[in-house]
């Protein structure tokens, strides 16, 4: 211990900035392998809410911030002290990774082995730019194993689903704060009180506390539950993320469809969103909106695209972009060129992805990677919905990754993957229920099980 801290002394007095790097790793990795709760609210906090939602209101820059020479983000030393806790578990217990290695996850693996040849591979090209964009398209996916290693237990994954509930809702919060400081409490069919990750993100709150009440893990009052509803539904409305709207529409007809509940609670609930909808309409009065002409805008680009400036960008920039997975079509175009596709019709270069979560992934990692992409979705899916949970909480886990992995990929069609942090921790609490409690699939008996 003396050693090593006498190492650290010597290597900040020679290399200040590499020393600090290291003391900040060692205790992100130290936070990530005793506090993984802690951690993943924190990765959430600094990734989605602080680098994305308050970005403008904190002056944060969305590249991060200037550490030597390297582009730093708030999240870094967090998710590295993820890996880093991770391959102690995988070092200090044995069967940890063959146990993991089972069912989806070990397509995965695949996938996220795939995605790190790409960096590789484009290291020699493009330099730090290539780990650099692997880190803002994907680097959440790396929470799906972190959960599956430190949330093991059902009493575990039950108080993680509770803490992403409440950190599902605090974007209400950071909604009326975007609100306030940049908007002043006024909306308009293309102003955000939300990004889209935000928005939809509070979707999957207003979900993950339907399916915990389903299931008698949460038990508000009537008033306050529904209360809650409206809010996050109001919210989700006034943040006006057309794709997020897609989304949730998904997600009720997926829940109308599995739904377990009897049909008089389906018909209360019908007949409340005609008093949901009567409620928003002073809201939108003071903002001197119709409600009705609103909702009308916002869908233009459904019924009409040309006369939507957003949805024709995004179709002329999918054009472009198809043209370039043309080029490349087996192993993509790679990471560190931060896209850069010129579009003709408005002679400009775009950096941003492409709006489209398909595209995007198949202009950087082409249709192989696409293809292991697609493959671990599927089988999640498959073992979700052939899982059998016992325990309440676990049944509201299973439905709802199933349910993110339909609304994701709607949402996908307008998006692609950015910062999608609580999100996918929900998944991984799906990723920790199937590696780690025996499920319906598990039924190939052992040696010592048939054996007289």
């Amino acid at each position: 211990m003396l050693a090593g801290l006498l190492l650290v002394v010597y290597i900040i007095s020679i290399q200040p900035l590499l020393g600090i790097a290291l003391v900040g790793i060692v205790l992100s990795a130290i936070l990530a392998h005793f506090f993984p709760v802690t951690t993943l609210t924190l990765a959430i906090l600094l990734g989605q809410v602080a680098e994305t939602e308050l970005s403008k209101v904190l002056g944060i820059d969305s590249k991060g911030f200037h550490f030597g020479s390297a582009w730093v983000r708030l999240t870094d030393p967090l998710v590295a002290g993820m890996v880093i806790s991770m391959a102690i578990r995988l070092f200090n217990e044995a069967g940890l990774l063959s146990k993991f290695l089972r069912g989806p996850a070990l397509l995965f693996t695949f996938f996220l082995a795939f995605l790190f040849l790409q960096v590789l591979r484009n290291i020699p090209s493009f330099g730090m730019a290539a780990p650099g964009e692997f880190r803002t398209y994907y680097q959440f996916f790396l929470l799906l194993p972190y959960v599956s290693f430190s949330v093991r237990s059902s009493a575990d994954r039950a108080r993680l689903y509770k803490v992403l509930i409440a950190l599902a809702f605090s974007f209400v919060l950071w909604g009326f704060i975007r609100a306030w400081l940049i908007f002043h409490f006024h909306f308009a069919p293309y102003d955000k009180w939300l990004s889209g990750t935000g928005s939809l993100t509070l979707l999957y709150g207003l979900f993950s506390l339907y399916l915990a009440q389903r299931e008698g893990q949460v038990k508000l009052p009537a008033p306050v539950l529904y209360s809650l509803y409206w809010i996050g539904i109001t919210m989700i409305l006034i943040a006006s993320t057309r794709a997020v709207w897609l989304a949730g529409g998904v997600g009720m007809i997926t829940v109308w469809i599995g739904n377990r509940s009897s049909t008089g609670k389906n018909l209360k609930t019908l007949l409340l969103i005609p008093l949901f909808v009567l409620l928003l309409i002073p809201i939108f009065q003071y903002s001197g909106l119709d409600i009705i002409e609103f909702i009308r805008l916002r869908l233009v680009a459904f019924t009409d695209f040309q006369s939507d400036p957003t949805a024709l960008w995004r179709f002329r920039y999918w054009l472009a972009t198809i043209d370039q997975i043309i080029q490349h079509p087996w192993f993509g175009s790679g990471f560190g060129k931060d896209f850069g596709i010129y579009i003709p019709e408005f002679k400009t270069i775009e950096t941003t992805s492409p709006h489209n979560l398909y595209l995007a992934v198949v202009y950087q990692i082409g249709f192989i990677g696409f293809a292991s992409y697609l493959a671990w979705v599927i089988a999640l899916g498959v073992h979700l919905k052939r899982s059998r949970p016992l325990a309440g909480i676990d049944q509201a886990v299973v439905s709802l990754a199933g349910l993110i992995l339909i609304t994701i990929h709607a949402y996908g069609i307008a998006y692609s993957f950015e910062r999608l942090f609580l999100p996918w921790t929900f998944v991984g609490l799906a990723f920790s229920y199937l590696q780690n409690e025996k499920t319906a699939l598990d039924i190939v008996p052992t040696l010592e099980e048939i054996t007289p």
